[in-house]
């Protein structure tokens, strides 16, 4: 009995795998075997019934990670609809990883329960639900105004940005946008809205432009196209400025992802992917006057960030910030 059991056990954490889902289950004499291998430290329990093996957990990235919990929640809780940063993830959206903790679902107020620690419920009413790789979520529309509006503006920024990439025009967002305005956080989703560009690559370079945003600065051109003379390639600068003396600037936001992730690698090797942004440099050199590098921590040292953009000339007019960031900067800035 005791070897039978166990291998339906394995049976279940292979289909589960398949479907990349840790496995869900209620039944007793399953979660007590899985507890024993939690033991012996072959398996998991990620979230309260949900398991996968120790070994299967550690290759998975933060975002794969959380869909995985996700596909766990939509077994247990069948016809359920995923919403905010849940249903931002499957929507496309850039979700930092901070914020891909809790597992998000929208209710009613009829059928409203609690949270538990598996889940946090959100009343969610009069939305237009979509199906994405078969998971029932909100709307693009009600999932981006949910997440901006509970965010910081760096976050909603992200939200904002990639909401425009996967498709809606920022016409189309800020309609909407505003005509939510009665709703808890709806300024900050507002703020969001009016700055977002499509043309941010990702979240890390949305917020740096965030932080470009709050403390005044002079908003750069996004993804600027420089133009190799010798090959006729286009490389594009993260960021860049034209100054009122002629003076040409291009800012590189220099993420780890880029010399560590192989999805950013492109299959090369760490001295190939370095020669090539040494080469992409140097043609970007040659057409510009500066090159401001800086990682994410550099942006969020906002003394540092301020100094070093300041010593690349970049204008900044404090008369220019937004009025939600003037407690924010105060408080950081003196």
């Amino acid at each position: 009995m005791g070897v039978r059991r166990s291998s339906e056990i394995d049976i279940l954490l292979d289909d589960a795998e398949r479907r990349r889902s840790c496995l869900y289950t209620k039944k007793k004499w399953a979660v007590d075997i899985l507890r024993r291998r939690m033991g012996k430290g072959t398996v998991l329990e990620i979230d309260q019934g949900s398991f996968v093996r120790w070994a299967t957990w550690q290759k998975l990235d933060p975002v794969d990670k959380y869909r995985w919990r996700m596909n766990a929640v939509a077994t247990a809780l069948p016809g359920c609809v995923f919403c905010r940063e849940s249903a931002a993830l499957l929507h496309g959206l850039f979700v930092s990883y901070a914020n891909l903790r809790r597992i998000h679902i929208a209710t009613t107020r009829r059928e409203h329960s609690a949270s538990s620690r598996l889940v946090t419920r959100h009343i969610v009413e009069g939305d237009d639900l979509s199906t994405i790789d078969g998971l029932a979520v909100t709307s693009l529309l009600r999932t981006s105004f949910d997440c901006m509006r509970a965010y910081d503006f760096s976050d909603a920024l992200a939200i904002a940005d990639s909401t425009l990439r996967v498709g809606t025009s920022k016409e189309g967002l800020l309609t909407y946008v505003n005509s939510m305005r009665n709703f808890r956080g709806g300024s900050m989703a507002r703020w969001a809205a009016e700055f977002a560009d499509p043309r941010a690559d990702n979240g890390g370079e949305s917020a740096a432009r965030a932080t470009m945003i709050e403390l005044g600065y002079a908003l750069p051109d996004l993804q600027h196209p420089i133009t190799d003379s010798l090959s006729g390639k286009d490389y594009r600068a993260d960021y860049y400025w034209e100054l009122a003396d002629g003076t040409k600037v291009a800012g590189e936001l220099d993420g780890n992802q880029k010399y560590t992730n192989p999805a950013f690698m492109n299959g090369k090797t760490l001295t190939s992917v370095l020669l090539d942004e040494r080469k992409r440099e140097s043609r970007i050199t040659k057409k510009v006057s500066r090159v401001c590098r800086f990682s994410p921590d550099d942006v969020k040292d906002l003394q540092f960030f301020m100094r070093l953009l300041d010593d690349f000339g970049i204008p900044r007019d404090a008369d220019n910030i937004p009025s939600f960031s003037k407690r924010y900067i105060h408080r950081d800035i003196s």
